[in-house]
């Protein structure tokens, strides 16, 4: 059985390779006890002390290092400059993947329905449906006032022209992001709507963008999602957003610098309305906080 301690190296050397200079967390006997107990280990909740339990529900975060900011700035020039041909490199690099298509084809799309259950299919049509309603009764009426004789105030909403959503992978698909971030999208009227996530990406996600009517998946992840998106559909112009999961390296690639096409735009997904909306008045100020 590997040690503690050596997880622990191991995975320090990963955060190094992605340009991870320190970490700031818990004291090192800490986070070896945290990282053993991470490996996919089966855990007896009522069993652990409230430490131990407090410990389990924490992320290690990652310092916002310089070195994060130059890997970031390096993977998005290298995109710019080479394209597809960089993307696939990241994608064995990184993901240890190789793509031979970088986009979803309608094909695969429907392959991977036919794979999922009838009642998981059934549970995603409900959560959307809610997430519909809820965001629909959201949506800003116009507002249209006469302050005085021929002087007119207004406020409209109108909705960015292109969205980007980006889907972390990992050991759980997380399905729910992509219905909480396309859906609200689709409401507010964004005319183009694409997804990125890390191959191999997941049925359960592939289903869920074609259930939210996202119209192209790409089989792409990190930092040279962000950048690629851009260049793909001008996802990073002026008027675009980008909508994901937290992740540094993929925040670290909104923030830095000027992406391939052109400063980006980010929300949150707890802020998925905030990203489907434009208030002309008051900049997202009416979508912003979930």
């Amino acid at each position: 059985m590997v040690s503690s301690e050596t997880l622990f190296w191991e995975t320090m050397e990963k955060l190094k390779a992605l340009g991870a200079s320190s970490i700031l967390v818990l004291p090192i006997e800490k986070m070896m006890e945290w990282i053993a107990m991470s490996f996919n280990t089966i855990i007896d909740w009522n069993s652990c002390t409230a430490e131990q339990q407090r410990q389990l529900l924490m992320r290690p975060a990652i310092s916002a290092s310089e070195s994060i900011t130059r890997t970031v700035n390096d993977i998005l020039d290298n995109v710019k400059a080479r394209g597809d041909e960089a993307l696939r490199e990241y994608s064995a690099k990184f993901d240890k993947t190789t793509v031979t298509a970088l986009k979803v084809s309608a094909e695969e799309i429907a392959a991977a329905s036919e794979r999922l259950s009838d009642e998981l299919k059934q549970a995603m049509a409900v959560a959307v449906k809610n997430i519909e309603t809820f965001h629909t009764a959201q949506k800003l009426p116009p507002v249209d006032v006469e302050t005085q004789p021929g002087v007119r105030c207004q406020q409209v909403t109108r909705p960015v022209a292109s969205v980007g959503l980006y889907i972390p992978g990992g050991s759980a698909p997380l399905f729910s992001t992509v219905l909480m971030l396309a859906t609200p999208a689709r409401i507010a009227g964004c005319k183009k709507v694409v997804l990125c996530s890390p191959p191999p990406i997941a049925d359960e996600i592939l289903y869920a963008a074609q259930l939210c009517g996202v119209q192209d998946v790409f089989n792409v992840g990190g930092a040279q999602a962000i950048a690629r998106a851009g260049v793909w559909y001008r996802i990073c112009a002026e008027s675009g957003q980008n909508l994901r999961a937290g992740q540094r390296l993929c925040h670290r690639s909104e923030t830095s610098g000027e992406p391939a096409s052109g400063r980006c735009g980010d929300r949150y997904a707890r802020r998925s309305v905030g990203s489907a909306g434009d208030c002309r008045q008051r900049r997202n100020a009416g979508f912003r906080g979930l």
